[in-house]
Formats: C-alpha cells, structure tokens, sequence
C-alpha cells in the first residue's frame, strides 16, 4: 500500500511540475531603409505604362535584392521632400542624386557611382531654333540667360551639375528664370514649353523625348551647351549619421563589383537613342575601369 501512494504521489508531481522550455535567443531586428525616388522618367518611372521600368528603378531593385540584411522600403518624393528629410535627420537613401554641397551637407556620399550618362542639353520648341543657335555650338548657359528675352525654365532644388548650378544661381533673381516646385521634374517644365510660358529647359535629349511621347518628340529641338561638361555621374546618397554610413559601407562593396556594374550599364543604355551607344559603352567602360 505505501509503494502505491508514493507511486500516485510522484506521479502528481510529474504532472504538475511545469515542462521546462528550452531557452530562445533574442528576435533579431533587420535595420531598415526608406529609399526615396522622384518622378523624372525615365531615371525613375512612377506612373503610367512603363512604371518601375525606368534604368534607377532597374538599378535600385538590384542593389535591394543584394542587402537582404535591410528591410527596404521604396517611397516617391519630390525634391523638396528628399532634401528636408535628409535635413531632418530621417534614415532614407536616395540611389542616385549629382553631388553638391547642399547634398554633402546634409548627408553621406557613397565613394562609388551609380550612373554615369551623356550630358543633359538645352531643350526648347523647334521651331524656336534660330534663336538658340544664334549662340553658337555648344552654346554658352551663361550668355544665353543674359538674354532676359528667353526664359529659362528648371527644376527646384534639382542638381544639373556643378557648374550649371553656379551658372543658373547667378542669374536666379533675374525674370527670365524660373524654378519649379512640383512632384515631377519632367513633365511639369515640358507642359510649360510647349505652352509657351517658358522658352527653354535644362535635360537629357532622350528622357525629354520619352516626357514628350510620339506626339510632341518632333517638336522639341536640343542645342549641348558648355557648362553641361562631360558625362556626368551620379552617387548614392544617404542621411548624415552612423546608420547612413553603415548603409554606404554596403553600396560600395555593390558598386565595384564589375558584374553588377555591366548589368547598370545595360539598364541605362536601353534608354539611350542608338546614335549615343557606342560613345556612352566606350566612356562608360572606361571611367568604371570594365574590360581591362
């Protein structure tokens, strides 16, 4: 009887007692980052037929598909907002951006470059070409807005390159200048030039013909201009702190590696007229160091 009740006793006691759980490891928390793009196509494709196809949509799926350490989001803002969130010290990341001293300012530069493309031009009505030609091949930027009888039509907060910047800045006060502040950056200043409330624009000839369409393309004309320099790249910029320079540690690695850099070379010359293919593969290969 006694070897019964201790039996049923410590059988209580093994049913009772709580089952021991192994120990867990703590959940760990993949950093984020907000990549921020803008409505300038075909850099960046928001809307319409051909949206998420433009050549930095292509290049920022890649990088993205490549740091499976970062939870990614992907948002559109217009300049303004990209500039104040850097600013505010918001974790965001911009895949491609010219370099300028507001932008080292207010954040990291990645060392390697993201794009590297044929010089924008001075776009403007055909049929206003002997205006703009009058000024010669290429033109002078400068010469040209001290003609306060052409106006000059830009994007707010958009960066041309260095030297278009200093250009457009020292004739910003004058009323043949104006600077646009809307959610895109092509489309707004096309609709303005074909309107007639500007004479002229600062852009790619082929991302202006794909804002144009097939309808309007033949109505634009281009003039290369001095200050415009050659090929110009761009960088990957992120917010000024710890985090944003962890995050270009990364983008660095991503950027000189040679087969990931062929891949942006063919999202980017799939954009490009064919009579600038075979001088953009030549400059590109050689200022990205391929086919050595």
């Amino acid at each position: 009887m006694a070897l019964m009740v201790a039996f049923l006793i410590g059988t209580a006691v093994l049913v009772l007692a709580p089952a021991r759980v192994p120990a867990q490891s703590p959940v760990q928390t993949k950093e984020s980052i907000d990549w921020l793009r803008f409505d300038y196509p075909p850099m960046y494709i928001v809307a319409g037929p051909h949206a998420g196809q433009g050549y930095m949509d292509k290049i920022l799926e890649l990088l993205i598909a490549k740091m499976p350490a970062y939870d990614h989001q992907v948002r559109v803002a217009n300049l303004s907002r990209i500039m104040s969130e850097l600013e505010q010290g918001n974790n965001v990341c911009i895949a491609s951006l010219f370099v300028n001293e507001e932008r080292q300012r207010l954040g990291h530069v990645s060392r390697g470059k993201t794009t590297l493309l044929p010089p924008v031009q001075l776009v403007f009505r055909a049929e206003d070409g002997e205006r703009f030609t009058a000024f010669g091949n290429p033109a002078s930027l400068d010469s040209i807005l001290a003609d306060e009888s052409l106006m000059l039509g830009v994007s707010d907060r958009m960066s041309y390159g260095i030297e278009i910047d200093q250009t457009v800045a020292a004739h910003q006060h004058q009323p043949n200048v104006f600077l646009r502040n809307g959610s895109d950056v092509g489309l707004g200043l096309h609709e303005m030039l074909m309107k007639g409330r500007i004479d002229y624009t600062i852009n790619y000839s082929w991302a202006a013909n794909f804002t144009a369409g097939p309808e309007q393309a033949g109505l634009l004309d281009f003039l290369p201009f001095i200050e415009a320099g050659p090929y110009p790249s761009h960088h990957v910029i992120c917010t000024k702190n710890p985090w944003g320079k962890r995050v270009l540690e990364t983008v660095d690695a991503l950027l000189a590696d040679d087969d990931l850099t062929r891949q942006r070379k063919e999202f980017i010359e799939a954009w490009l007229p064919e009579s600038e293919r075979p001088a953009f593969r030549e400059t590109f290969d050689r200022r990205f160091g391929l086919g050595r």
